[in-house]
């Protein structure tokens, strides 16, 4: 399964880059990660008024971040060498685009959980518990979406909104069955990195952009060989005249 081949990508890139990743990783969680963490003490602490302004602010420093070690897992992907001096060069591409797309993933990712917690506070509805379970499941596959979110925008560069989101859907569509791989993994690294901060302050934010772009590649191509075995066995008769654009 690519899921698990592009895994073992993942981990060798790690490995081969090791003192670059540590630093691109300890330099994403000093951007992303305090606002969502204030965002929790505040909301936790029912201080609502701080937690909502964490909450609205987090994406953009999250965009920054993302940036960052999305361009450089599409670095090492494209096996490109890397210097120092390139460590901070894909934080300020296209920058403005990213903000707005972390802001629409983000925005979809807060509907939800403001529904489960508003739904588990409901005890009154009889299928309330129901509803929430409906919108963690959605949560999940949307926070899975990300890992094929990122590289697909890093790819297409200034686009429309609707056409980065659009096939960033279908291609995780397309590879279902590695994208459950990734949701179950990237949730238990997830955890594991809160209970043990080491593995979170160096290595999974840059680790999920790596396997996200080894996946993304992956699933690109084996569309790709789709397509091109499907034009092989195409009725000659059938072919579109010399020169026409096959709609995109």
């Amino acid at each position: 399964m690519i899921a698990f081949r592009t895994l073992w990508t993942a981990c060798t890139d790690i490995f081969e880059e090791l003192f670059m990743v540590i630093a691109a990783n300890v330099l994403w969680c000093i951007v992303a990660l305090p606002l969502p963490y204030l965002a929790i003490t505040f909301l936790q602490k029912e201080l609502y008024a701080g937690g909502i302004l964490c909450a609205v602010l987090a994406p953009l420093p999250f965009a920054i971040a993302n940036g960052g070690v999305t361009s450089l897992a599409r670095r090492f992907a494209d096996g490109k060498a890397t210097r120092w001096n390139q460590l901070l060069s894909g934080v300020t591409n296209n920058l403005g685009q990213r903000i707005v797309v972390m802001y629409i993933w983000a925005g979809v990712l807060y509907t939800c959980l403001v529904n489960m917690w508003f739904y588990t506070n409901q005890p009154e509805f009889g299928y309330a518990y129901f509803v929430a379970f409906f919108f963690v499941d959605i949560a999940l596959l949307w926070m899975t979406f990300l890992a094929f979110l990122l590289p697909v925008h890093e790819i297409l560069g200034k686009v429309p909104l609707k056409r980065i989101f659009r096939n960033a859907l279908g291609l995780m569509f397309s590879v279902a069955a590695p994208a459950l791989v990734v949701l179950v993994i990237g949730s238990a690294l997830f955890i594991f990195g809160t209970v043990f901060e080491i593995v979170m302050i160096f290595f999974f934010g840059m680790f999920m952009a790596l396997w996200g772009t080894r996946l993304s590649d992956s699933a690109i191509a084996r569309l790709e060989d789709r397509l091109k075995a499907e034009s092989t066995d195409e009725d000659p008769s059938e072919r579109r005249p010399a020169g026409q654009v096959r709609p995109k």
